[in-house]
């Protein structure tokens, strides 16, 4: 997992590669809330394109859980990108639902200067 800040876009950005187990995902969720609280007023954008996404619904509750002990900490928005593999558009699809109606600011999508964009808006 490579985590780069872009100043001048105020992005944190976290690629990940390989398989996602559902342990390394929880563990990014406590990297990503460590760096919101030292960088406050950043963007968070999660590049999965190199992933294999594999969580069941039962693994995607645990990750989405982590997210919500952390809710008060990401105050900016978080932007998922995933390949349109059926996969990861279905656990992009569901992991959006359980984020927002906890009330983070996610969107997902499919192109990397796409979420940027969003992401600067």
């Amino acid at each position: 997992m490579a985590k780069r800040t872009n100043n001048d876009l105020k992005v944190i950005k976290r690629s990940v590669s390989g398989v996602l187990q559902t342990d390394q995902a929880i563990k990014m969720v406590r990297e990503l809330s460590m760096a919101a609280k030292l960088q406050k007023g950043n963007n968070f954008l999660l590049d999965m394109r190199g992933t294999v996404i594999g969580p069941e619904m039962i693994d995607l509750m645990a990750i989405t859980s982590a997210f919500s002990k952390q809710l008060s900490i990401f105050d900016e928005k978080i932007a998922l990108i995933v390949t349109q593999a059926e996969g990861s558009y279905r656990f992009a699809q569901l992991f959006k639902a359980c984020l927002v109606a906890q009330g983070f600011d996610f969107k997902y999508f499919y192109d990397y200067n796409t979420a940027v964009e969003w992401l600067s808006k």
